[in-house]
């Protein structure tokens, strides 16, 4: 790959290489996935699709790419939209787990496909994980202001963002992988979780009567 792409400052063209790029690997999966049909779905031959994106595995970790960073502008615009940190947490840990990690379970994972493709340059690799932590920032901006709020602001509120998002991940992909429950089995279950975390951050019972239903 002769320079690294920023994902929003992608051409037009780039950004329908890389729907349509996504769309085949949700579908078929990143090994079955063929560079020349998705060239020919874009109506223009792979060579272009190298040129721009180096080879398949760098394309792939492109398309991971967008999808998390429409999950950062997804958060960062529910966040600026809603006051109320309370509501603000309850509508993020829906926003996360329903539409953001569960759909990406269902969608044949590209995150879970990742684990398995080593190939990928390490300059796109650290671009993957700066996205990610922008992401835990932001959540981690509201933990803050509600860990100020109950009086246990001496916690990390970064470690604590980090901590529920990679343990929720955990926890949907182990429940629908490998136990094969249900998403409405799999929902009713984060809804406990969510109490949990509530209360952890050190939120009153009034309120989590309030958000948590």
């Amino acid at each position: 790959m002769k320079k690294l792409l920023k994902v929003e400052s992608l051409t037009d063209q780039e950004m329908l290489i890389l729907t349509i790029a996504r769309e085949e690997f949700e579908k078929v999966g990143f090994h079955a996935t063929n560079v020349e049909s998705i060239a020919s779905r874009v109506g223009i031959g792979k060579g272009t699709i190298y040129r721009h994106f180096g080879n398949k595995a760098d394309l792939f970790y492109y398309t991971l790419l967008l999808s998390m960073y429409e999950n950062l502008n997804r958060i960062t615009n529910l966040l600026n939209r809603i006051e109320d940190p309370y509501q603000a947490l309850d509508s993020l840990f829906d926003e996360v787990v329903q539409r953001i990690i569960l759909e990406d379970v269902l969608n044949n994972s590209l995150i879970w496909q990742s684990m398995f493709i080593d190939d990928c340059s390490d300059e796109l690799s650290l671009y993957c994980t700066q996205i990610t932590d922008k992401i835990i920032t932001e959540v981690s901006v509201l933990i803050s202001q509600i860990l100020e709020s109950t009086g246990k602001n001496t916690v990390d509120a970064k470690v604590i963002a980090d901590y529920i998002f990679s343990s929720l991940g955990s926890f949907i992909y182990m429940r629908m992988r490998y136990h094969n429950e249900s998403r409405d089995l799999v929902i009713s279950k984060l809804s406990n979780i969510k109490i949990i975390i509530f209360r952890g951050l050190g939120i009153t019972e009034d309120i989590i009567l309030k958000y948590c239903k």
